[in-house]
């Protein structure tokens, strides 16, 4: 009954985005326990994921970027390589989604994000 609500026929599945999908979302992880650093406990971090990219920001300090249409395993942080604009106006985005409210959220995560590359 609710799984087919849930699984649509397989002819009828489409691979990427659709058309209404946003362009970006926020991730959490507040509660991460980092107190004890070879603990193996991942720390509190807020990330942006879109289609092609994560970025995430630890409340360490570090940041993460990683190209997900090149590395979907995310294995090459790209960060400390990429233009330091680019990372800023990518912060600046997270930094609007985890303040946001109601519709104002829709249209944080609805905004275009700078392509690879530009600066």
């Amino acid at each position: 009954m609710g799984v087919r609500a849930l699984c649509a026929p397989r002819e009828s599945m489409t691979f990427g985005p659709p058309a209404t999908w946003r362009r970006a979302f926020l991730i959490e992880d507040i509660a991460g326990d980092a107190s004890d650093a070879n603990s193996g406990a991942t720390p509190p971090y807020q990330a942006l994921r879109a289609h092609d990219r994560l970025y995430v920001e630890y409340d360490s300090g570090e940041r993460e970027l990683y190209d997900l249409a090149a590395d979907p395993n995310q294995l090459d942080n790209l960060a400390a390589e990429t233009d330091p604009r680019l990372i800023e106006r990518l912060s600046a985005r997270l930094t609007e989604l985890t303040r946001c409210e109601g519709g104002g959220c829709r249209m944080a995560e609805d905004a275009t994000l700078d392509r690879f590359g530009s600066t």
